[in-house]
């Protein structure tokens, strides 16, 4: 398609206004429904998610796509239609509607550079913060907002910059740069050599051999610290171990909201109504699904709730479950873990902006 219908992040735009923009040649075959880009709005240059490709476009004279940000989509289709269902229900700017559909803090994890162009043949009608600001840039070939603040001044910069773009002096980049969660380090432990016993494998290396069996009794990762509070160990037992091949170190991202843990098989629920199970059996059958009011004490209620979860599981599907409060979501997401053995994950525990962005 020729053209991208694009909502842009701009504060005056009402509704569910959108954009188009004529596609470049060069991106025009990569270009993806839910994909970020920049686009000239008005004398600005402000980012926009493509919410639609069309071979025409409603208005006689478009203005180019300047470039994509990221390559990969930050909203999915199901999503859009979601997020233009909300602006025309509830009134509210479409990209408002979908900024909260995509990663959250969209805009915080906006990367901007600054390169020039190479069309420096007017500079008699620059000003010296100007000059100043294009040979900075030339000297360093590329260089973030910030860095340029630094060198040439805030007001010289933030009124600079913008005006050097519009003038073609300067160009724009802008990357997508997701923060990761801090990494913890995980260790599993590695079955024995085949028709060898521990009293073989270890001798008289007794604290090697109590961290490796504590490894084999839990039968899951362990953070390296908690394991060596666990086992009263030190740093170079688990070297040795790892030297060995008993123990493997794995790296991975430290999410506190994740709560998963084995099923305890003593704790399923048991559902004391069937014929309330069945009477929401058969509501979630229904395309759409219909609404059901639950009654009755809080664990016949949550009994429910968990089989219907699991219900949805079995197919592969995800759930979500809103709480009234904190409280509530804390017990109710242990109680859940417990007896539901799926992974499930307390969006309040995601404090960070890299989490969130993980959890999303």
């Amino acid at each position: 398609p020729a053209y991208a219908e694009v909502v842009v992040a701009a504060g005056n735009v009402r509704g569910d206004q959108t954009f188009h923009y004529r596609i470049p040649d060069d991106f025009r075959k990569d270009l993806c429904q839910g994909q970020m880009v920049l686009v000239p709005f008005g004398s600005r240059q402000l980012y926009g998610i493509v919410v639609g490709l069309a071979e025409d476009s409603p208005v006689d004279e478009t203005r180019d796509v300047l470039d994509r940000i990221g390559k990969s989509r930050v909203i999915d289709s199901e999503h859009l239609r979601l997020a233009r269902w909300v602006a025309q229900h509830y009134g509210c700017p479409l990209f408002t509607a979908v900024e909260l559909a995509a990663p959250p803090n969209l805009s915080r994890h906006l990367h901007t550079t600054y390169t020039t162009t190479g069309r420096v043949d007017k500079t008699n009608l620059l000003t010296g913060n100007d000059r100043r600001l294009l040979t900075v840039i030339l000297e360093h070939g590329e260089l973030s907002a910030p860095e340029i603040q630094s060198k040439v001044g805030k007001t010289a910069a933030t009124r600079g910059l913008d005006r050097m773009v519009r003038v073609g002096y300067v160009n724009r980049h802008i990357s997508l740069r997701f923060p990761e969660p801090a990494v913890e380090r995980m260790a599993v432990g590695m079955p024995l050599p085949d028709g060898e016993s521990t009293s073989a494998v270890f001798g008289r290396a007794h604290k090697q051999q109590e961290l490796w069996e504590y490894l084999a009794r839990v039968g899951v990762p362990v953070a390296v610290p908690d394991l060596m509070r666990s086992v009263s160990a030190s740093g170079s037992v688990l070297k040795n171990l790892v030297d060995r091949r008993l123990v493997r170190i794995e790296h991975r991202w430290r999410l506190p909201y994740i709560l998963a843990g084995p099923l305890d098989l003593g704790l399923r629920p048991q559902i004391e109504d069937d014929e309330a199970w069945s009477l929401l059996q058969s509501s979630m059958g229904n395309t759409p699904p219909e609404k059901v009011l639950v009654q009755g004490q809080e664990l016949d209620r949550w009994c429910l709730y968990v089989s219907a979860i699991n219900s949805e599981g079995d197919k592969g599907r995800q759930s979500i479950v809103v709480t009234p409060d904190a409280a509530t979501a804390i017990e109710f997401s242990e109680w859940l873990a417990a007896r539901s053995g799926l992974v499930v994950a307390n969006s309040m525990k995601a404090r960070t902006d890299a989490q969130r962005v993980a959890l999303w």
